[in-house]
């Protein structure tokens, strides 16, 4: 009796539900988009916390060719650490203060080190920044365009720089954007171009 009473209070396997979830999931995918599914692969989140579940080969009856390279259904998520929203503004009295974007997500060494660039500046270049996780679910569009080349900067709605940022850099940018004068240099990453060749 008493082992009985130990087996159900044990909590259920992961491994267990990821199993009956990929099931479900297959059945869903398969009915709901009439794939036909061979193989499957799963692949973790950057942050370890998310599995996808993806097709490995699919025929297509009715999606577009360029949709069918996208599909993935994201299974469960043990936690949501978006890390979208507003880092800073600058005064309320200050209209010709730029806007900075940082296109980033959860553990980004390499975005950590560009806010931190932009921090030291707020007081002597005052500006907004602004983050938008690429790995939200509302932001798909991002995440293929930018997924190989964060950190990436937008300067008031416009492209402005990847990968890494200088206070010399910062200091320029953020100058020609309180005055007008900033446009967008030219290799903006766009990683589902060139997926799709």
């Amino acid at each position: 009796m008493m082992a009985a009473a130990r087996q159900r209070a044990r909590p259920l396997n992961p491994l267990r539900i990821l199993n009956l979830v990929l099931l479900v999931e297959m059945l869903v995918v398969r009915r709901a988009a009439a794939f036909s599914i061979q193989s499957f692969s799963i692949r973790r989140c950057a942050a370890a916390r998310c599995v996808t579940f993806a097709p490995s080969s699919l025929r297509q009856s009715h999606l577009h060719r360029d949709q069918e390279k996208r599909q993935s259904a994201r299974l469960f998520c043990s936690s949501s650490n978006s890390v979208t929203g507003i880092a800073y503004t600058a005064k309320h009295d200050d209209e010709d203060a730029p806007v900075v974007t940082l296109f980033t997500k959860e553990g980004c060494t390499l975005c950590d080190k560009v806010k931190d660039v932009l921090i030291d500046l707020q007081q002597s270049h005052p500006h907004s920044l602004q983050l938008q996780d690429i790995t939200d679910d509302d932001a798909t569009d991002w995440y293929a365009k930018y997924k190989y080349d964060i950190p990436v900067l937008h300067l008031n709605g416009k492209y402005w720089i990847k990968h890494r940022l200088t206070v010399e850099q910062a200091v320029r940018g953020l100058a020609d954007g309180r005055i007008g004068k900033f446009t967008s240099p030219v290799g903006e990453p766009n990683a589902s171009r060139l997926e799709r060749t």
